[in-house]
């Protein structure tokens, strides 16, 4: 328990924004636009590096609350409007959710790096 909730997401996002990812991230994540539906969103690395005059809304799909708490402040400072999403680690219905998505209206899908999943 104590490590899942609080050692884990904290190494994740540790992990996941060493130099080398990032430099990744800064390439990629402003070229997206419009409404942004973000597979794995995690402590919420790439909510910084999105083009506010690029992007209308980011929703966030990530399976663990804990890693979406550590999105908070991130997503408190973005001027971009963000909705989280509480997903399941089910491949099937996140894609489903992606495809029912896509089809009520344009959206651009960025999956986040399989970093330490």
């Amino acid at each position: 328990m104590l490590w899942s909730r609080f050692i884990q997401p904290r190494l994740i996002s540790f992990a996941c924004g060493t130099k080398p990812f990032m430099i990744q991230r800064t390439k990629i994540v402003p070229l997206a636009k419009g409404n942004v539906l973000e597979i794995g969103i995690g402590s919420g690395l790439n909510i910084p590096l999105y083009n506010k005059d690029r992007v209308k809304k980011i929703i966030g799909v990530d399976p663990s609350t804990e890693m979406q708490s550590l999105a908070k402040d991130r997503i408190n400072e973005s001027p971009v409007d963000i909705k989280l999403i509480y997903g399941t680690k089910s491949r099937g219905s996140a894609k489903r959710n992606e495809t029912n998505l896509k089809a009520r209206r344009k959206v651009s899908v960025f999956r986040a790096w399989p970093c330490a999943r």
